[in-house]
């Protein structure tokens, strides 16, 4: 089986949906007919004590790493790139390091903590490209094991002063995206849909395959239904859309047509919600909508955003938030 390491559980949502894994009853761990993925949690202790344990359980083949970065030499941000070799840092440089087989021209430093001024990024600068908590762990065990390993790197901001933890967390699922899709189209043997149905337009693997799940519940939930018809609605007045925005337009359609009433949530929730929005205010609702609360955060750096969140506060009418989650979808 193939072991696909991540730190966060924000990088590894979309592969946890994607390959419909199955937790077990050990936290962090879960399963596909194929592979194994790993919720490690930060850290080249926590890395190396979870791949180790994994290691012992499943008979494992090789280990990918995946996950986000911090750039220490200019590399432009958003973009994934191949790891040639991982290097640890404590303190003070370890120099058993570990290459992967890959051509890249890009290193990677593991450090025991986050890189959150410009003088420790400069000095990891002299060793490596790139930095994060958990690669050179990963590479550890696959050398101990004797297993492939590769490594592969989103680069998530500049490593140093202008580091912000919250704005990366909030992009968590973007990240998830973009990686998935990379690791599909390094991978590109996609299991054969169900329906002969052809997707009118090129699509990339990830959202292929997410269409393709989407017609089969549909075709699951009532087989008359013509697909065909569906993306002519779907792209009714659309020709002026490229393929890319035609994929996102079909998916949002089929994925409303499924499940009208979560179409009919989200909106409630933006009408609700759109003062704070408006105020770059992120909003975090309880996951299966049972609490009775909502997590706000933000960034403050001067009066007017202490002001405009005051006034924010003032005028929300909790009770409004309250009746909709007694039912009301009505705004």
């Amino acid at each position: 089986m193939k072991l696909i390491h991540f730190a966060h559980p924000g990088e590894a949502s979309e592969f946890l949906k994607f390959f419909n894994a199955k937790s077990t009853q050990d936290t962090g761990i879960y399963l596909t007919k194929s592979m194994v993925i790993c919720i490690s949690k930060e850290g080249v202790f926590n890395t190396c004590t979870k791949l180790a344990y994994i290691c012992g359980k499943f008979e494992i083949t090789s280990i990918v790493n995946l996950g986000i970065a911090g750039s220490l030499d200019n590399l432009s941000i958003g973009s994934i790139y191949p790891v040639r070799t991982c290097y640890y840092f404590d303190e003070k440089i370890n120099f058993k390091s570990y290459s992967t087989n890959s051509d890249s021209h890009i290193d990677c430093i593991s450090t025991n903590k986050r890189v959150l001024d410009n003088a420790y990024a400069k000095k990891l600068s002299h060793f490596a490209h790139i930095v994060d908590m958990e690669s050179w762990a990963c590479a550890m065990v696959a050398k101990d094991r004797g297993l492939c390993f590769s490594s592969y790197k989103l680069i998530s901001d500049e490593a140093g002063n202008n580091t912000h933890c919250l704005d990366i967390k909030n992009k968590s699922s973007e990240y998830s995206i973009k990686l998935l899709t990379y690791f599909l189209d390094l991978n590109t043997i996609i299991e054969q849909p169900k329906h002969t149905f052809q997707i009118p337009f090129h699509v990339s693997f990830y959202n292929q395959k997410l269409i393709h799940k989407l017609i089969e519940k549909l075709l699951l939930k009532d087989p008359s239904i013509q697909i065909e018809e569906l993306f002519k609605k779907a792209l009714e007045n659309q020709d002026n859309k490229n393929d890319k925005q035609k994929a996102k337009i079909s998916i949002n359609y089929l994925t409303n047509y499924l499940s009208p009433i979560e179409k009919k949530i989200q909106n409630t929730t933006q009408k609700i919600f759109k003062d704070f929005n408006k105020g770059n205010i992120n909003i975090e609702l309880d996951k299966n909508l049972e609490k009775k609360q909502f997590k706000i955060t933000t960034y403050i750096n001067d009066q007017k955003n202490i002001d405009d969140l005051i006034i924010t506060l003032q005028n929300f009418k909790f009770q409004t938030f309250d009746n909709f989650l007694n039912g009301d979808l009505d705004v």
